[in-house]
């Protein structure tokens, strides 16, 4: 590989004084449709997850969970969405998340897992996708427009799963129409 310091011409581009080094897969990816996944139910690895500070004014300073999560099976494997876990207040989806992990759940005070004991945990995300919308700042007071995107509205055990959307929809169409069992 060559030297991103050297002084030599490096692919024509001796009018740069910047280069970083590139792998052959990262060279010869091409562009990707990042179009919101179709609505249904996907098997999800967790592979990011950190506890963050909200911005916003309404509940600024409080915490939630950022995540990110990675397809894990079918037409859609590898494919990310990202969703945000209030850590505060009427936090179903923090309910939801921890039940599909099948961790203790219970009135009263809940601890809340460290971001390492959920890192590369998988689960069924039950995705949406939200309509486009404009919001103010209110930091800045700018007008801000959201295209649509996935939300995740709900999570079930990777225990329920019953493969890609496609093949579970047609394993229910074969057992409508089959004699057979």
């Amino acid at each position: 590989m060559t030297d991103p310091f050297a002084d030599e011409d490096v692919n024509g581009a001796e009018e740069f004084d910047f280069f970083i080094d590139m792998s052959d897969e990262i060279a010869s990816s091409e562009a990707r449709d990042f179009a919101p996944l179709p609505v249904g139910k996907y098997l999800v690895n967790i592979t990011d997850i950190e506890i963050k500070d909200i911005k916003s004014e309404k509940n600024k300073g409080k915490k939630m969970y950022s995540l990110e999560l990675t397809v894990a099976d079918g037409k859609y494997d590898g494919r990310k969405v990202w969703t945000n876990i209030m850590l505060f207040g009427k936090s179903y989806s923090l309910v939801w998340l921890m039940k599909a992990l099948g961790l203790p759940v219970v009135a009263g005070r809940l601890a809340i897992p460290r971001p390492d004991q959920l890192q590369g945990e998988q689960v069924v995300a039950s995705l949406d996708i939200s309509k486009e919308r404009t919001v103010i700042d209110d930091t800045t007071g700018e007008e801000k427009t959201y295209k649509p995107r996935n939300e995740v509205r709900s999570f079930f055990a990777a225990r329920t799963w019953a493969g890609t959307p496609a093949a579970a929809s047609a394993e229910a169409n074969k057992k409508a129409t089959s004699v057979l069992p």
